[in-house]
């Protein structure tokens, strides 16, 4: 199995959020760690450090309706390439702490082990909220991976999680946004139940703030580090 590569979708209005990403990704993760940002109108030269490249889904930037489509778009990409995982994070979900690296690659090969009716790996506490819906539990030494029920909710998040590339193709719908990606594909996923199972862990390896949404003015970068905070101000970020 290849590598999954950290994939960040972005759109030409959201471009921007990018700085922040880029610098608090290189901090807590890696300035080698290879990611692809997927979107429409390329950064500005010099706007992305050498670690990221950008692939473009379409030239017309997608309104928000239209967000699933690009995803979908992409995909198709992905699969043709031959990869069967990515990591899928948000330009807004900026890390306020190091990545663990070694939970996230034992989750991959875990992954790669595993029958390929695995649609996602959550990376993030986002299951262990839902405690009545989990169903299972597997101790894999540094970790421990846990899976909820098909009815549990928000089956479908975009919350940072290792995909199945090909079993999201499967699922998502076109001319959805987000968040109705989320809620729609939730209620398809309940009907599907064994068909695609959703795991995650209690040990929540990404932690991140979502910094932004289309209804603030302005960032809310308040749980980020008073350090962290005090570069993007300086640096005009926010």
């Amino acid at each position: 199995m290849k590598a999954p590569i950290v994939t960040v979708y972005a759109n030409d209005k959201s471009l921007w959020l990018l700085n922040g990403f880029q610098y608090l990704f290189r901090k807590y993760w890696s300035p080698e760690e290879p990611v692809r940002v997927v979107g429409y109108s390329p950064p500005r030269n010099g706007d992305l450090p050498s670690n990221f490249s950008f692939h473009s889904i379409a030239k017309r930037n997608y309104p928000a309706t239209e967000w699933s489509s690009g995803v979908l778009q992409s995909l198709d990409k992905f699969i043709e390439n031959g990869e069967e995982f990515f990591i899928m994070m948000l330009e807004d979900f900026w890390l306020n702490a190091p990545a663990n690296i070694e939970i996230i690659n034992k989750l991959v090969q875990y992954l790669n082990d595993q029958p390929r009716n695995i649609l996602r790996m959550d990376l993030t506490a986002d299951r262990c909220q839902h405690k009545r819906f989990i169903v299972g539990s597997e101790d894999l030494g540094n970790c421990t991976v846990i899976r909820t029920s098909a009815d549990a909710p928000y089956q479908m998040s975009f919350q940072a999680a290792i995909w199945n590339i090909s079993l999201l193709r499967a699922v998502l719908r076109p001319y959805e946004d987000p968040w109705t990606s989320e809620i729609q594909g939730t209620a398809r996923l309940k009907t599907a139940d064994e068909e695609y199972v959703v795991l995650g862990t209690i040990n929540n390896p990404l932690k991140y703030q979502p910094v932004y949404r289309s209804k603030r003015v302005s960032l809310d970068i308040s749980k980020l580090s008073e350090e962290d905070q005090q570069v993007i101000v300086r640096r005009g970020w926010v």
